[in-house]
């Protein structure tokens, strides 16, 4: 379910708690996260895959798919100590 915040007539849609921790978000997802530190911790991650993905005439698929699930660990083990602080009780399992 999707929240709305602000009191302008162009009001911002915001992702609901589940949806914010999807292993996968695109660009305009990452955006219609409400908390700032989440959605840098989102846009820093899906950056950095983005721009290895970008490289890939340098890089083999072998060295992609290896940098890519490093970079899904260390994202999944970030947003699990965001929750800690954030005392958010969510489990974030995500399945290849």
């Amino acid at each position: 379910m999707k929240g709305f915040k602000g009191n302008s007539h162009m009001e911002k849609q915001y992702l609901s708690l589940e949806e914010q921790f999807k292993k996968i978000l695109n660009n305009t997802e990452i955006t219609q996260i409400e908390d700032y530190e989440l959605r840098e911790i989102r846009q820093n991650h899906w950056n950095y895959r983005h721009k290895i993905f970008l490289d890939e005439h340098r890089i083999s698929d072998q060295e992609l798919c290896r940098l890519t699930d490093i970079d899904y660990e260390t994202e999944r083990k970030e947003l699990q100590e965001y929750c800690k602080r954030k005392g958010i009780s969510l489990d974030i399992v995500w399945n290849c």
